[in-house]
């Protein structure tokens, strides 16, 4: 399966959720290392990053912010939204 695949499926997922801004953070983090995956980057799985960030109003700071979160932190943060 591919990442964009992934990915897609995981926005479309969380789309009716209404996300903080770390969850959001968490929810790229994630996106970002599906697509790190194969250690190559295809134009669709960048446009894919893009529209995230764009659908998610995630701001150029924010993206600097995910550099911090670890993958199991980002992984931590969406597992409490079956929580709430």
């Amino acid at each position: 399966m591919s990442p964009v695949f992934i990915t897609l499926f995981f926005f479309f997922y969380f789309a009716n959720i209404i996300l903080t801004p770390i969850q959001k953070r968490a929810f790229l983090k994630i996106a970002m290392e599906l697509v790190k995956i194969d250690n190559l980057f295809h134009c669709n799985e960048v446009n894919v990053l893009s529209l995230l960030e764009k659908e998610l109003d995630i701001q150029a700071d924010d993206v600097e912010m995910i550099h911090y979160i670890s993958l199991s932190q980002a992984i931590a943060v969406l597992k409490q939204l079956d929580r709430e």
